[in-house]
């Protein structure tokens, strides 16, 4: 799972999300409002409902305090989904191939979530951050989707360039997520990224 936290408010934590889910696709992504920590019956409703609708993208935004869900860290570890449907006796088991996404300004993980997840830490380094101005790309939501058939291509360059070099192994093994682990990193080795672990 990405955690997209920030120090404030108005670091961008929201749009970033928004980005990934338009250059992917939008039609496949659902935005959640946050669970009650400890709510971990509603935690299983939910994520039963997202997969049953087959998301693609799941992002839980203005997440706050402490997130610790052991029906979350199943969610993020399992391949296969089982649960009850609601207002039935009728049973299923569901492919999970989400990409999981939570934002919230300084958020705190649990023992359960802290290893499952990787953090993008966004600092604006001011008080104030919606204040900001002079983007190279003011409207970059606009500008994403009007280049997305770009942005997508870059990225299916990159793989390409990996591949090409023999697909490299990058960064350090994380458990659970293994082959994610290596294929990622590896990509961006390929492409002389730095810091891509």
């Amino acid at each position: 799972m990405h955690v997209i936290s920030a120090p404030v408010g108005g670091s961008g934590k929201t749009l970033l999300a928004n980005l990934i889910a338009n250059i992917f696709n939008p039609q496949t992504a659902i935005w959640m409002a946050p669970i009650n920590p400890g709510a971990e019956a509603e935690w299983r409703k939910i994520i039963t409902t997202i997969l049953f609708n087959m998301k693609s993208h799941v992002f839980f935004d203005h997440v706050t305090g402490n997130l610790n869900s052991s029906n979350l860290a199943l969610a993020i570890t399992t391949q296969l989904w089982s649960d009850r449907l609601l207002g039935g006796n009728t049973h299923v088991t569901l492919e999970n191939r989400a990409t999981w996404v939570i934002t919230g300004n300084n958020l705190t993980l649990g023992k359960d979530i802290v290893r499952l997840t990787l953090e993008i830490r966004l600092d604006p380094q001011c008080e104030c951050p919606e204040n900001r101005s002079h983007f190279k790309h003011a409207h970059i939501s606009d500008w994403a989707k009007k280049h997305r058939a770009e942005l997508v291509s870059a990225a299916l360059i990159l793989v390409k360039n990996w591949i090409a070099q023999k697909r490299p192994i990058g960064g350090q093994v994380w458990g659970s997520f293994e082959k994610w682990s290596e294929v990622i990193p590896g990509i961006c080795q390929a492409a002389g990224i730095a810091g891509c672990t």
